[in-house]
């Protein structure tokens, strides 16, 4: 922690002018206080750049239609509900789309009620990477050949899903500011309804974890919306600064967005699960905040009026 000392003006000028006097009359005083001068002028700062090494910035959108017909009923409790089931249709699509290189990155995966977003860019002196997911199920039931009596459902699990690594090395030590914010939205706890929501920011040094940004699904969600039926999670964002050392760092992502169709009592459900995040690593020259007058003006300011020293330390 830096600590600024309030020192009036007339009393620093003073102090100085009377050290250059009598430094002017000991030539050795003299080349001691030019000395302490230089050493008290702040060294020109330089950071340090980052290298890319590696990099993983894979997105992927998935549906996977399942469809049952049911061919009896089954007594639960004091319901009758469709059993006997029937596997008619099993089959899952998919979308991805990855970097193929440390170029700046915006790509898109994306499948009827699944979608993910990215745009990443690897600079010598900062790294951004945003996106957004989300992902919708659907569950509905319908008339099938053959299970007229029980009927048939048809589902729909999609997911949306965004990993990137990014592997960067550092040459010197440098000040950085690690920023990283999200959110996730999702529907509310209900027996029919399934769905997975997960942001996890991490950036992993020479000695171990440096930073880390967590949102995770409320099941029993403090902040509900009740017109749209869903949770909200939005934790306060990460700011933090520090020191690099040099070596190899590693910043990466993980954000899911996952979200299944149900049914209950012939009732048809669908969940939804949405995720966003915006995370910067930049890294800043030093800077020496000067109180009053800076050392090279106190040096220069010395020098200039080491002709009325004298006056000045006779009073």
């Amino acid at each position: 922690m830096q600590v600024a000392l309030q020192i009036p003006l007339g009393a620093v000028a003073r102090a100085v002018v009377c050290a250059v006097e009598i430094a002017a009359s000991r030539p050795a005083a003299l080349r001691t206080l030019l000395a302490l001068c230089a050493l008290l002028l702040p060294a020109t700062s330089t950071a340090g750049v980052f290298t890319p090494v590696a990099q993983s910035r894979v997105l992927t959108a998935s549906d996977h239609l399942f469809v049952q017909g049911f061919t009896c009923w089954e007594t639960v409790g004091i319901y009758q509900l469709p059993g006997c089931p029937e596997t008619l249709e099993d089959t899952v699509t998919s979308d991805a789309v990855s970097a193929p290189d440390f170029a700046p990155f915006s790509g898109t995966a994306s499948l009827a009620g699944a979608t993910v977003d990215h745009g990443s860019a690897i600079g010598a002196s900062q790294v951004t990477v945003v996106g957004t997911a989300s992902a919708e199920g659907e569950a509905a039931w319908y008339a099938e050949p053959g299970y007229e009596e029980a009927g048939a459902l048809r589902t729909r699990d999609r997911a949306a899903r965004d990993e990137s690594t990014i592997t960067v090395t550092l040459d010197e030590a440098t000040p950085y500011l690690l920023q990283a914010s999200g959110r996730l939205e999702h529907s509310l706890l209900a027996p029919v309804l399934s769905w997975d929501a997960s942001l996890l920011v991490t950036l992993d040094g020479p000695g171990g974890e440096v930073g880390r940004f967590e949102v995770q699904y409320d099941p029993l969600c403090a902040n509900p919306d009740d017109d749209s039926m869903t949770c909200l999670v939005e934790p306060a964002p990460l700011y933090q600064l520090g020191t690099l050392q040099p070596g190899q760092y590693t910043l990466t992502i993980s954000l899911l967005t996952e979200a299944d169709g149900g049914w209950y009592r012939f009732s048809e459900a669908s969940a939804i699960a949405l995720g966003a995040y915006d995370v910067a690593l930049t890294l800043d020259p030093v800077v020496t905040p000067v109180p009053l007058l800076g050392p090279l003006a106190l040096c220069g300011l010395a020098l200039a009026l080491g002709g009325v020293g004298a006056a000045m330390c006779r009073r």
